[in-house]
C-alpha cells in the first residue's frame, strides 16, 4: 500500500549529451539540477514504490539554437573546472514533452524529425534498469 503524501528525494547522474533519457517512478517531481564535484545530477521528490517510467531531456550550450516547443526548463548548470569561473561549459536542460505538438524545426539537430522519431522508438522499446541509477539522498 503506497501513500502519495510518502516521498522522498533522490538524485540521478546525468549524461552530458544533446538529448538522454532518465528513468523515474511515475509521478516525479524534478526539483533542481546541479552539480557534486565535476558530475551533473538531477534531484526528483519521488514514491519509490511506483513503477518506473522513461523521462527525455534535451540540452543546448550557451549560444546554441533550439527550438522550445515540447520543451520545460529543467535548470542550468556549469561544468569543467572546480570553481564557478573556472567552468567551461554551460549546460542548459529541458524535459522533452513528447505529447504536445512540434511546429517548427529545432536547429540543434540537422536531423530533428528523424531524431524525434528515433526518441519516441527508444521510449517504447525501453525497459527500465534492472537497478534504477539513482541515489538517496540522506537528510
Amino acid at each position: 500500500m503506497s501513500d502519495s503524501a510518502q516521498r522522498r528525494v533522490f538524485k540521478y547522474e546525468l549524461p552530458v549529451q544533446p538529448r538522454f533519457m532518465v528513468w523515474l517512478p511515475v509521478g516525479a517531481k524534478i526539483l533542481s539540477l546541479g552539480r557534486q564535484g565535476p558530475l551533473p545530477y538531477l534531484w526528483a521528490s519521488v514514491d519509490p514504490t511506483q513503477k518506473l517510467e522513461s523521462r527525455m531531456f534535451r540540452s543546448a550550450t550557451t549560444g546554441e539554437w533550439f527550438n522550445e516547443e515540447r520543451l520545460k526548463f529543467i535548470g542550468h548548470l556549469q561544468l569543467g573546472g572546480e570553481m564557478p569561473k573556472e567552468a567551461w561549459y554551460e549546460w542548459f536542460v529541458w524535459e522533452i514533452d513528447l505529447a504536445a505538438t512540434q511546429e517548427h524545426r529545432d536547429p540543434i539537430e540537422d536531423r530533428f524529425l528523424a531524431d524525434m522519431e528515433e526518441i519516441r522508438k527508444e521510449v517504447a522499446e525501453a525497459t527500465p534498469p534492472e537497478e534504477p541509477d539513482r541515489v538517496l539522498v540522506a537528510a
